[in-house]
């Protein structure tokens, strides 16, 4: 797309063996570190929200972390390591072109932790309280997870989990209505003593929750058309866009269903006063909103905003100079607090250290690290509660064993609360990450509790037994119902298909049938072709009750002639056969053939010598018979072999699945 400028005029217009590597005793140490503190394309991105040119996050960290006038004395390396982290929120959860190199791997991860993600730019928070109560939580929760990646000594954890905050408090002079008042515009949130700032009103813009729920809207924008169709990109779109998808309903993803769809999609900005030029692969779309994210939003923001004492340009340098003075502040602040805790020596080491791409990559792709869910836990947008809050973070490894690994719903337990432990639970296989498969190491974070837990439970959630058996019985019991005429055809000669039907004891059927022959007959009516009624027997056996099982007769006894088919190719007389199969839960087919029986007559019976016995379980067990009769023309033996081994090849592919299920559950 071509570079465009936008004015008034111009534009109309997203089981498992496991090993609990949990302590309680640190989660209560680190749960009582929470108080310590009192109380999307979408955020400070760059000038072009995909090219950077610069990263406005990556440049406000390294000033305030290296700049000699702030003095918080981070070395190059490491500030680059938590710039990378700070600015890299937003590529794993908007940017398509970060997911594209990493293939579905890199994507399965974005989409697990979009909704975690979500909560690091203080966006959708419309009344005071709450953008208090997310300030005391990005703090808090920063301490209680660096206190944890001391405890491993793992500084590239330590380094994201910084990073994270400070994407989240950057944001905040970007996103909510802090910088309106001329007042506030040399004064962070630090700077301002706590009485005066609990009298404010303070909000932020609306993003992910919908534009009338909030005040303003932060305003939404997308990549070009041309980018989105990129072979790599589309591909992962095409599985971002499932409804799974915890950013179907980003403006992203319903930008691209248009593009992909062939709607046109132009460039749309509903403000009158201004002329905008937009970077080439950026499209700009309703609603405008408030977001001061680089130096061409802020022109429309300060519309958005209703200020006419500043210009876009002179807002924008407002918004980054006090997101500057605010990350030294806090990161001051958290230096302080790690002191306190005893955790100097460790700080030093996250001041210093550099860290590689892969070290850099692994937090946000890893499920065993998500090391910044240490801010996000919790309900999003918050309800502001006085109470101490208790979230356990709980890593779950699944054991490398020969059969180990579970696809059923893994639950935790706590204190009368139960969580799924479960990323993306529902999603397509291709979208959403496989838990607890076979030597699976993952993290899953649960809470609120109002008291830190003693106990935890685990629970295999798999449908139980019966449920799985039930399942399978109603699978079986189908089995034969798509047997039809030119499934029984064979290579010389046709022998007419009268019809099959079959005869199903179900579990509760079996259990009705004793020692005495209980008789049963099936009728099959080919209408012109003839009409047969085949008679049999069931009986039992006997009972074994070391494996709670029964053993069983059937027979097939005579073949009566209900009605003579209308027209025989010719012929004078009916010549029918029959062919039986029986099938059961579990057990191998039997199955049985008569020759064809000469000049057949309404009104006569001919004797069959079907006799078939099976052992199934009492509570599950389940016998298929279907029987189907054939017209004799001019087939030959041989054909009429074919013809009984595809009715058991058809019965045999339509009963394998429940076989095999039943073995599985066993």
């Amino acid at each position: 797309m071509s570079s465009k400028t936008l004015a008034a005029s111009d534009a109309t217009r997203k089981t498992t063996t496991m090993n609990l590597l949990l302590s309680l005793k640190t989660l209560g140490a680190l749960s009582a570190l929470l108080l310590l503190l009192p109380g999307k394309l979408s955020a400070f991105g760059g000038e072009d929200p995909l090219q950077g040119k610069p990263w406005h996050h990556e440049d406000i960290t390294r000033k305030a972390a290296t700049d000699a006038i702030y003095g918080v004395g981070f070395s190059p390396e490491a500030a680059n390591a938590i710039a990378w982290h700070a600015d890299y929120v937003d590529s794993y959860l908007y940017n398509p072109l970060w997911w594209a190199p990493g293939g579905v791997p890199r994507l399965k991860a974005s989409l697990s932790s979009a909704p975690e993600l979500a909560k690091l730019h203080f966006d959708d928070l419309f009344s005071s309280d709450q953008v208090r109560y997310m300030w005391r939580r990005y703090t808090s929760g920063t301490i209680a997870g660096l206190l944890w990646a001391r405890e491993r000594g793992d500084v590239h954890a330590a380094q994201n989990i910084i990073g994270a905050g400070l994407h989240a408090l950057q944001d905040f002079y970007s996103h909510s209505n802090w910088i309106d008042a001329p007042t506030r515009r040399n004064k962070s949130f630090f700077e301002m003593p706590i009485a005066e700032r609990n009298s404010l009103n303070l909000f932020t813009g609306s993003y992910e929750k919908e534009s009338h729920l909030g005040i303003k809207d932060h305003g939404k924008y997308a990549p070009a058309a041309s980018l989105m169709l990129q072979p790599g990109v589309k591909t992962l779109l095409d599985l971002a866009s499932s409804g799974f998808s915890p950013i179907s309903n980003t403006a992203l993803i319903q930008t691209y269903k248009k593009v992909r769809d062939g709607v046109p999609v132009k460039p749309y900005i509903p403000f009158t006063n201004k002329t905008v030029t937009l970077p080439d692969n950026i499209l700009y779309l309703a609603p405008a909103g408030i977001a001061v994210d680089n130096s061409w939003l802020a022109e429309i923001a300060v519309e958005q905003r209703g200020l006419t004492d500043i210009t876009g340009a002179q807002l924008f340098d407002t918004a980054k100079g006090l997101a500057i003075k605010q990350t030294a502040q806090w990161l001051k602040r958290i230096e302080a607090e790690m002191n306190k805790a005893g955790a100097g020596a460790f700080w030093q080491q996250v001041k210093t250290e550099g860290a590689s791409q892969v070290e850099r990559e692994a937090p946000y792709e890893k499920f065993n690290q998500f090391p910044y869910t240490f801010l996000t836990t919790g309900e999003y947008p918050p309800s502001p509660t006085t109470g101490q809050e208790f979230y356990l973070r709980v890593q779950l490894k699944t054991s490398g064993s020969a059969f180990a690994g579970t696809n059923a719903d893994i639950k935790l337990k706590a204190d009368g609360k139960e969580f799924l432990l479960d990323y993306m639970p529902g999603a397509a296989p291709v979208l959403a990450h496989d838990d607890f498969e076979g030597g699976d190491d993952e993290v899953y974070t649960v809470g609120p509790f109002t008291q830190l837990p003693r106990e935890i439970t685990l629970v295999n959630d798999a449908p139980g037994a019966g449920r799985m058996f039930e399942a399978l019985k109603n699978t079986f019991k189908k089995a034969g119902e798509k047997i039809k005429d030119t499934a029984l055809s064979v290579i010389a000669g046709h022998a007419d298909h009268i019809g099959t039907r079959k005869k199903v004891w179900m579990p509760e059927d079996l259990a009705q049938v004793t020692a005495s022959p209980q008789s049963f007959a099936l009728e099959v009516n080919g209408g012109d072709e003839g009409y047969y009624r085949v008679h049999g027997q069931i009986r039992k056996l006997g009972e074994r009750a070391s494996d709670d099982t029964s053993e069983y007769e059937v027979t097939l006894n005579r073949l009566e002639c209900v009605r003579e088919s209308k027209w025989d190719r010719g012929s004078s007389s009916d010549e029918p056969f029959v062919m039986a199969i029986l099938s059961s839960l579990p057990g191998a087919l039997q199955d049985y053939r008569s020759a064809p029986f000469k000049d057949v007559n309404k009104g006569e019976n001919h004797p069959l010598e079907a006799r078939f016995t099976t052992r199934v379980p009492n509570r599950y067990g389940v016998l298929n018979l279907p029987v189907c009769v054939m017209e004799s023309d001019d087939e030959s033996a041989k054909n009429r072999i074919e013809l009984s081994q595809k009715f058991r090849g058809q019965l045999t592919e339509e009963t394998q699945e429940a076989q095999k299920g039943f073995l599985t559950t066993v």
